[in-house]
């Protein structure tokens, strides 16, 4: 039975990640191919089969460095994102050796990549034009260490960027509260 309280969130590209329901998150898992435990079946190269602002958070690991069209995937995921609904993003770093090793990969990240995205961030010219929508959360550059393929430095092989965009929105009901709770104490 679903919660009052369960986010609606989308594993985009799932593969084999299924993610499972839980009081409090109700997954919808999205691949173009149908294997087990996939909810919908879909190509990412087409508009997301969701209502606008149907939705309250996205994941989509290892997925867009396969997508010809990822920005419009990005485009697609802002509008059935719900205000402040987040975009969780993990993607191997374009200077990691994984990132091309991978004959599947059509894309390149590098964290400057997600500046193009960011609308707090002015940096002088706007190649994504109506993708600047966002408020960039979170930017990190994580470096694994593969035993055997590294030659000893962490990352040398496979490094990850993990990107959290938020769809702008008001405030909760409950950042209001807090306020106005800090405010009486000043």
């Amino acid at each position: 039975m679903d919660s009052p309280f369960q986010a609606t969130c989308l594993n985009l590209g799932c593969g084999k990640g299924i993610r499972v329901t839980t009081d409090s998150e109700k997954w919808i898992n999205l691949d173009m191919f149908p294997n087990p435990g996939v909810d919908v079946v879909h190509d990412l190269e087409n508009p997301l089969p969701f209502e606008d602002e149907s939705i309250d958070a996205i994941l989509a690991s290892h997925v867009l460095e396969h997508i010809k069209n990822w920005t419009g995937l990005m485009k697609e995921c802002h509008r059935v994102l719900r205000p402040r609904g987040v975009l969780h993003i993990k993607v191997p770093e374009a200077r990691c050796r994984a990132a091309y090793a991978d004959p599947t990969h059509i894309n390149y990240f590098v964290p400057e990549t997600w500046l193009h995205f960011a609308k707090e961030i002015d940096i002088g010219f706007d190649t994504a034009e109506g993708l600047r929508e966002w408020n960039l959360c979170w930017n990190e550059h994580i470096a694994h260490y593969r035993s055997g393929i590294d030659d000893g430095v962490p990352g040398n092989y496979f490094s990850e960027l993990l990107v959290d965009l938020e769809k702008p929105g008001p405030k909760y009901e409950w950042e209001i509260a807090v306020e106005k709770v800090q405010n009486v104490q000043q």
